[in-house]
Parts: C-alpha cells; structure tokens; sequence
C-alpha cells in the first residue's frame, strides 16, 4: 500500500410466518381417518426427529474428528520445532477500555486460534486511565490501536496512523437524562447538570449536536463524570454522557425511567471503534498487517453470530465488572452499531469520513479537510464499495466499456430543494437518499458524476433535455419525458399526502379537493397526476416544497400534496406547527435514475449498477436519511416447515385431551358421589379462586379508569414487541396526554378531573379492536399497544381518535384536547428505546401547541 511522503520524518521507534400457521384444517375428527392420520403423523415426526438426531451426531461426531485432527496437527506441529512460540510474532493490540463485550471480536480471534493461524501471539491490552490509543500507537508501545473518532482527527492534524477496518457503523456515545427531569432534547440541558468529561463533551457527536441545536454551554452545570450511574440514581445530576451499550442496563436494573438523547437523531451518526495501526507499518508490512486485520475480522464474525458464547468467554478469561445479563445486553446493542446486515464487517465508507471531517471543520477542531483516502486500508474501501454491489463483478459489454471510457465524467443534474430525498446544500454538494445512491453507482461505473447545479426542477429538466446534463438522479418515468429521456427501474418508491391546516377534517378521497386550490411543485410528478386524472381540482404551481407548505400555512392555498417525508422535513424545518396530514395521494411515487436517450449504452450500463444494488443497501441509506425500517419477507419454507409440525403436534395433543377427557369424567363421577361431604370445602374453594382472580385483576387494573394498569402494560409491550419482530410484524404504540389537565383539578377539583379521566377511558377502550391494549401510564398519561399496525395506520386511528376527543362532551369542562406521541417498533428494538421515542415526539406535540399528534422515527418526526 503506497503513502505520500507524509510520515517520512515520523519517529523511528518500533513500526506497528405469519402466525404458526391458520391450518383452515377443520379435522371432523371420524374416529377411524382422525387416528390413521395421527398415527401417520406421529410417526412421521418419529421419523423426523430420529433423522436431525442422527444428523446431530453425524455433525458432532464430524466435528469431533476433525477437531482431533486439527489437534493432531497442530500437536505434529508444535513438536517439529523447539517452540511454537518461536514462529510467531508478538504483537500488541491496545483496547478502548476496559474488558467487556466491546472488544469481543478480538477476543474470538484470540481464544479460537484466528491470530495463531495468521501467525501472531497478541496481547490485549485494556486501557487504564491517562492512556490514548492513538499515543500509544504512534509511540511505539503498540502495534495495532481500536479508537473512537479522534483516530479521524488525529489522522486529519498530521499524526502518523493508518485506518485499517471500521467496526462500529454508528457511536454508542449519547445523553441519558432522568424521566422526571423534563429533559427531552439538547437544549433542555440548560440551567441543568450535566456530568460529563472533557473527553465526551469535544466528541465529534456530542460537540455537534449541541451546537446544532443552539445549546449554551456556559448555561449547563457541568460535573467531573465518574462513569457510574448512582448520581443519577440519587439525583446529584439530571443527565449524564454515557454508552447507549453500558449505563441504560444499569438504570434498568435499578428501576429508573430514563430517556435517551442521541446524537444520530441531530444529524451526528459518525462512525466509532476503528481498528488502526502505524503508518510505517501499514506501508512497510503491508502482508502482516492484512493478516492481523483478516483475523479481527474473522473473530468479530464470529463473536456476533455466538454472543453466549463470547459471554462465557470474557467472564472466563478477561476478567470483567459486568454481569452475564449485562453482558448479553451489551451484545444485543452492539450487533445494533455493528449493522452487519447492512454494511460489510470492517467496510469504510470514504463519504462518511468526510462528512466526519466537515464537522470537526465546522465545531472549530480543523482548519481544512484533506484527503484521508490514502491512509484508508485499501480492502476497507473495496469492502464498502462490493458490500454495497453485492460483491459482484458488473459484466459491462464491449460497446458500453467503450462508451464509458470515453467519457471523463457523468454530468449530473438533480432537484435542489426536495430532502430528505435530495437536494444542494449551502457548499454546492448534492446530499440526501439520492446522492449517497448516485455515489455507489459512480464507484461502480467507474465514473465520476458532476453535479450541475440548478435553480430549480424545472431546470434540471430543461438541462437535460438541452444536453448540458447527462443524467437526472432522481425522477418518475412519466410520458412526456419519455421523448428525451431513458430510465432505469425504479429504486425508490413511497406515498404521497395531502397537507392542510389543522382546522380541515380528514380527506376520505381526493375527489373532496374539487374546485380547491391545490399546490404542486411544478413538473413535479404530483403535477402531473393531477393534471390528467384530476382535472377538476384546481392546481398551482410552486417552486418547492417548501413555499407550497408556506402558501397553505397562510391560507392562500387550500391543500399541498407531496411526497410524505419531504413535507415532513420541511414542515419541521419551517415550524410550520398549524399544518397537518390530511389525507394520501391515491398514487405513489417511483424514482428511477434517467439518462439522455441519444446515448444507450448509458442506459444500459446504469441499469446493470441499479440492478445491482441490494434492498439492504437502500434501506441503510434509508434509514440514515428517514428512518423508516423496511419488513424482512415471509420465510415461506420455514413456514411450512412449522406448519407440519403444527399439525403433528395438534394431534398429538387432541389426542391426549381425549384421553384426559374420559379421565376427567371418570373424575368426575367420583366428584359428584362425594359432593355432599366436600360441599363445604368445595366452597371456600371457590371463594378462594374468586379472591385470586379478583387480586389478579386488581394487581393488573388501574382502580380509576378500569383501564390496565403500567405493570399490566409494560409486561405486554416486552412480549408485542418480542412477538413482532420474531414473525416480522408491525408494532406501533401511542404515547397521550391530556392537555392542561393540572388546570382542570385546580379550577374544578379532583373529583370532577376523575370523572374526565373516567369518561376519557371508556372513549379508549370503545375506540380499541380486541387485540389492542391501553394502559394508564401515570397521572394523565396513556400508553396504547398497536400490534400489527404500522406507523400510518397508527396515525390514521390517533388522528381519528383525537379528532373524537376534541369533539366529546366531558363533564363540567365540557371540551379537552390531547396530544400524542406515535413510535412504530424498528426491528429487535428495546422495549424502553421505543417508549422513549414516543415520549420524544409527544413532548414535540406538547411544544408544537398541543392537540396534535406527532410520528417519531429514528432520524425524523412527521407530523399531523
């Protein structure tokens, strides 16, 4: 790997299914066919679990004789020299921190002999305090470092270091505040304390998500951080810099409600835990140093797919603080950063890095951004790139090679204000979905895409149909356009809404838009829609998405209808508290990328880079921008697989209850011989089964509403969630308060307040289907469980069930209103990540005026 004589004059120390399944089967249960079928079935799982046992043992046995002949080898090995040890190189690997979960890819490497195979003896060295991984590499004292951001910053200043993998694809660093310290976001922090260290606080993610959000730091009191939970548990601070991984399970083990502040979510998801090395080793050794990466490599895969496993492993030989249940935890959020489902294992995305490097700009820690692509491991950059192509070589014909090379680059021209889809920021860079699309299609072109900037859509399209843009990066296949353009499939699809003011009820159907004055972006797709199959609604032409929001806000134009997460972006971006959802666009949007049609083999060869894409790819870049997690398909084979069983286990057991039933009547007979005797015990019994069931429901009710109480409520929404991701189902919960209810006990009393509350729960509970649940989650607060609705159809029943309790007659105060928080489930998330969520956006509805409902996700908030 070649350096630019950066490091020359570096210091020359030491180089370094749906359900289980709705059978529809309704056996009739003849007694000859029901028993042959049973027998036939029993007989067949038989058959079956005697065939996986006999595989069992085949496998084990396998496994044990080729485990004896890798001991044999390597004991033929150890004795053809003096010492094992003698041929391998001792290196040393300096840790973040101290042992734990953290580092467990590189203690499988070591415990399952990866390194010994690469050749190496490793020490693993934890870190103690006053110690930089960064130093310590650098200075010699260890060959290879793991680091958080500052590897970036220190690369950046000049200090000698190579990036060699990327383990964490998101920081586990974040702000946990105390629930009852009314902290929900950043600038909540003012006027509060804060323990924290020097280190945290100039983090990349910290530093810029305060700054982002205007937070004075000479308005918070700060307090030197002992990175232990119990001056939160004793209220000596309100909030505390902690790992997302480490503190929440302490505070759980507590019982302490806590919510999370999380850089992600203001723009801040940079990269954490990066292998590293010295860049004199990196340029000197280049063979050993893809050996020691291989490994690691290797030894996190398997540390990720065995965590039990590595639990065992750390609390035999590396000696830690933690639980067992602490570390499972710390293995569940860590598989979390990882994102190994979406990004390769040690990928480096050069993009991410410079998007790193503009914030330490920005925040006053660089003066300028160099290029850091030449101290990026080589396989780190390809893995990124073939992660994202699939790790497929993309077979270009003669022609299309041909065309490609003669051109120097690809001009590019897009839609400048349309985010979070796309757009141009303030320094001339194409950002959004669309560009981090467009940048994998240009590595796997091989061409570099020019932005041509425009004023507007509308320009964009002109460019391209004058040939001064090869490409557009994102539009609809429509038929006017079709005389200039190609297109490729499309790569995006999503809805689109109606917006109006809050006072405007819901639209059942665009047909109730007749005569309005409706806004579109001009040449947009939605204009167009509207202009052939609705030619009776009355629509106007804007320049963005943004003035035709505006132009709704102040009543000059009845409704606006666009894409779903661009008018949510810009309805948060331009405060526009008084707007809502009113209803969808009865036709979706699909984005393709278009090219010039004088030129066909650039189709051609587009086609093949989109073809290639995963939707896994898509949906990280996704959910960077928008958040929203797309549902994994059916396993169909695994669903018949559990159907067979299903059934033989059904008739297994409808025959044991047929046989327990003529027990049971025997039983009973004898029962009802002794029933005179054992009346009166038979008696107390039943008062006694009466009291129980009647201390279960009070143990499980709130004693006011009759609604379930937060005990009730939190043990089922661990196992709707629990339920949901395992058959890969929606979940979705609301978070509702009751606007100014404190105001209601003052003027009126608690009495009447009871009442509302009262009057308030049996609207819930006829407002619910069955498999629905509501809790009273404290005081006015009510937590409602969805399973099986998604994010818009939760919207859809809160909106409809605010609208029912603006329009209610309530006791005395006659009208109330109530805000609400909605959270749909992501996949494997933390029963208490997705309450906080919810409670997030509902304090976003409360400071947006109340009497609304907002959507959460993990990086926007739409509103209605």
């Amino acid at each position: 790997m070649d350096f630019p004589p950066l490091f020359v004059e570096c210091s020359e120390n030491k180089t370094r299914e749906k359900y289980m399944l709705q059978l529809g089967l309704r056996l009739s249960l003849v007694p000859p066919l029901y028993f042959a079928l049973t027998l036939c079935l029993t007989c067949c799982l038989a058959l079956f679990l005697t065939v996986s046992a006999a595989e069992a043992n085949t496998g084990e046995a396998s496994a044990s004789a080729s485990a004896s002949a890798s001991n044999a080898d390597q004991s033929l090995t150890f004795t053809a020299a003096n010492s094992a040890n003698d041929r391998l190189e001792k290196v040393t690997l300096q840790l973040l921190w101290t042992h734990q979960f953290e580092f467990a890819g590189f203690y499988a490497a070591q415990e399952l002999g990866f390194y010994r195979e690469e050749g190496f003896e490793v020490l693993l060295k934890p870190l103690v305090p006053g110690m930089n991984p960064v130093e310590e590499v650098v200075s010699g004292r260890a060959d290879f470092g793991v680091s958080n951001s500052e590897v970036i910053l220190a690369l950046s200043q000049g200090q000698p270091v190579s990036l060699l993998a990327n383990l964490f694809k998101h920081s586990p660093l974040v702000v946990l505040a105390r629930r009852d310290s009314a902290i929900r976001h950043p600038k909540d922090l003012h006027q509060k304390r804060l323990m924290t260290s020097e280190l945290d606080l100039h983090s990349a993610e910290i530093s810029y998500m305060l700054a982002s959000e205007s937070v004075d730091l000479g308005k918070i009191y700060r307090y030197e951080h002992n990175y232990e939970v119990k001056d939160l548990l004793l209220g000596h601070v309100d909030a505390m810099t902690a790992y997302i991984t480490n503190q929440p399970f302490q505070l759980q083990e507590q019982g302490v409600d806590y919510v999370v502040i999380d850089p992600a979510n203001y723009g801040a998801d940079f990269y954490s835990n990066t292998l590293f090395t010295h860049a004199l080793e990196a340029q000197n050794n280049p063979e050993r140093v893809e050996a020691f990466r291989r490994a690691s490599i290797r030894g996190w895969r398997y540390a990720l797919d065995h965590p039990h496993e590595m639990v065992e492993i750390i609390q035999t030989k590396y000696p830690s603080n933690k639980s067992r249940a602490a570390l499972l935890f710390e293995a569940r959020e860590i598989s979390k950063l990882v994102a190994a489902d979406v990004y390769p294992l040690g990928s480096i995305d050069l993009n991410r890095i410079q998007r790193l490097l503009n914030v330490y700009r920005e925040i006053g820690q660089l003066t300028s951004t160099p290029d850091l692509s030449p101290y990026i491991w080589r396989e780190a950059l390809n893995a990124h790139k073939s992660g994202y192509l699939h790790q497929q070589t993309l077979n270009f014909s003669v022609e299309e090679k041909n065309f490609l090379n003669s051109l120097p680059m690809i001009r590019m021209c897009v839609t400048p204000h349309w985010m979070p889809y796309e757009g141009i920021d303030d320094k001339g860079h194409h950002i959004g979905i669309a560009a981090e699309v467009m940048d994998l299609l240009s590595a796997s072109l091989g061409k570099p895409f020019k932005l041509i900037r425009t004023a507007n859509w509308s320009e964009s399209l002109q460019a391209v149909k004058e040939r001064r843009c090869d490409i557009l990066s994102a539009a609809a296949n429509i038929q006017e356009r079709r005389q200039f353009l190609n297109f490729t499939k499309n790569y995006l699809s999503f809805p689109n809404v109606i917006i109006t003011r809050k006072q405007h009820s819901f639209i059942n159907h665009i047909s109730e838009l007749n005569g309005k004055q409706v806004g579109v972006v001009k040449d947009y797709y939605q204009a167009s829609v509207l202009q052939s199959d609705f030619p009776n609604i009355n629509a106007i032409p804007v320049n963005n998405v943004a003035q035709g929001l505006e132009l709704v806000s102040k009543g000059q134009l009845d409704a606006f209808v666009g894409a779903i997460a661009s008018t949510g972006y810009y309805i948060q971006q331009k405060g526009l508290t008084n707007l809502h959802i009113a209803g969808y666009f009865p036709k979706n949007i699909q984005l393709a990328v278009a090219a010039r049609n004088d030129w066909p083999q650039l189709l051609t060869a587009l086609e093949k880079s989109v073809n290639a894409l995963r939707p896994t790819d898509l949906q990280g870049i996704f959910q960077r921008w928008v958040g929203i997690t797309a549902e994994p398909r059916l396993n169909y084979t695994l669903l018949w697989q559990l159907s067979f069983i299903a059934v033989v286990i059904v008739s297994v057991v409808l025959v044991a209850n047929r046989k327990l039933k003529c027990v049971n009547e025997e039983l009973t007979r004898e029962v009802e011989e002794r029933a005179r005797m054992e009346w009166k015990l038979k008696e107390l019994n039943l008062q006694l089964e009466y009291k129980n069931q009647r201390l279960h429901e009070l143990s499980t009710t709130d004693s006011l509403t009759g609604l379930r109480n937060r005990y009730y409520v939190e043990s089922s929404l661990e196992n709707n969630l629990l339920t949901a991701t395992v058959k890969r189902q929606a979940f979705s919960i609301l978070l509702l308060d009751l606007d100014h209810f404190k105001q209601v006990n003052d003027r009126y009393g608690h009495g009447v307040g009871d009442d509302v509350l009262v009057q308030f729960s049996t609207l819930l509970k006829q407002s619910l289907k069955p498999q629905h649940i509501a809790g009273r989650w404290g005081g006015e607060e009510f937590l409602v469980l969805l399973p099986g609705y998604n994010r818009h159809m939760a919207q859809i029943f809160a909106e409809d069930f605010r609208q029912q309790v603006e329009q209610t007659l309530f006791p005395e105060v006659e009208h109330i209103t109530i805000s609400v928080g909605l959270a749909e489930a992501l996949l494997e998330e933390a029963p208490n990540y997705l309450v906080h969520r919810a409670d997030n956006a509902l304090y976003q509805a409360k400071s947006m005026g109340r009497n609304c409902v907002v959507v959460a996700d993990r990086d926007t908030v739409a509103f209605s």
